[in-house]
């Protein structure tokens, strides 16, 4: 994570507002509290009745004709069925997997699959055309973005008020910034950086909401109060991780997060034997460093068999256990 962003995301966050320059001047993204945002989402079913008076069809009433249309198929459908499936599995791998080797290559497997599910969907998404479900998502997004953008600090002059039906490229440019936007406050950008240096100083503090934010939990906005949660999980790892945290795990949430699980589960994961050693199945000299506990032999198994020509007896195995 870029360091400069990482304090922007800070300082923006605590302010409850960012600022950016466009080509038609300075421009605010006001962050929403919890109960503007949840109004937002409110009007779903309004939405959802409009469009159904617009003789929308929902995803499920296309996916029939297209089928009678030989326009999409089953097959298809089921293979984006099975990308879903997998990236959902392997979510649910990476939380459970010790070795951080090993995380390394799951994370790649699974950006794999979101990639080719991303095609799969855009490809979906050109034949289905607009669907119910999608003029309701537009909708409320429209509706947020209309909320959220404006040309002056005290958010009294709407940007969407301003723009014409004859000005394409303004339109195009305000949907690249807060498409920006969104990412940049994104979870993972936002966990990424409560762990940076910018908010060490605020991090000991998290459990007293009124000493960070002046104000009670109820009134953050949503950034804040995801600022504040990934804050206090944080914490917690922090002061109950029974083993030294190495600098380069303490500034990423997933390191970290992998690293603590490592921690609270390593003696069901490993085979101890002996006093104070412990054999790790596939893990790498990196892995070890990490996963052994202060003072202890950690023992990589498969070097071991390669220096005894390639296979072990149980009675070596036993020997190098010092049983």
């Amino acid at each position: 994570m870029d360091n400069g962003k990482d304090l922007e995301i800070i300082s923006e966050i605590l302010q409850g507002t960012t600022v950016t320059s466009s080509t038609f001047g300075v421009l605010y993204f006001k962050h929403l509290s919890q109960n503007e945002q949840r109004v937002k989402m409110a009007k779903k079913k309004v939405d959802e009745s409009d469009a159904k008076e617009k003789g929308l069809l929902c995803e499920d009433q296309i996916f029939k004709e297209l089928l009678e249309q030989e326009m999409w198929s089953q097959e298809e459908e089921d293979k984006l069925k099975k990308y879903e499936k997998e990236i959902e599995d392997l979510y649910k791998i990476i939380t459970q997997t010790i070795l951080p080797s090993q995380k390394i290559k799951i994370q790649s497997d699974l950006n794999n699959k979101k990639t080719e599910l991303s095609k799969l969907l855009l490809e979906k998404n050109e034949v289905f055309g607009l669907t119910l479900e999608k003029y309701v998502n537009n909708s409320i997004q429209k509706a947020v973005i209309n909320d959220i953008l404006y040309y002056d600090q005290e958010y009294t002059q709407k940007v969407f008020d301003d723009l014409y039906i004859n000005e394409p490229y303004k339109e195009i440019e305000i949907y690249k910034l807060q498409r920006d936007f969104f990412q940049k406050f994104s979870d993972e950008s936002i966990s990424f950086a409560v762990l940076s240096d910018y908010f060490a100083m605020y991090l000991p503090f998290c459990e007293d909401v009124i000493g960070v934010f002046g104000k009670p939990l109820k009134e953050l906005t949503n950034y804040q109060l995801k600022l504040i949660s990934y804050g206090r999980y944080f914490l917690n790892i922090f002061k109950n991780c029974s083993k030294k945290i190495p600098e380069n795990v303490s500034k990423d949430p997933n390191l970290l997060v992998g690293f603590y699980q490592n921690q609270q589960n390593s003696d069901s994961k490993t085979s101890k034997s002996g006093e104070g050693a412990s054999t790790y199945f596939g893990a790498n000299k990196d892995d070890i460093a990490l996963l052994k506990r202060e003072n202890e032999d950690a023992i990589d198994l498969s070097e071991e068999i390669k220096k005894r020509g390639g296979s072990m007896n149980m009675k070596e195995m036993m020997e190098l256990h010092g049983v």
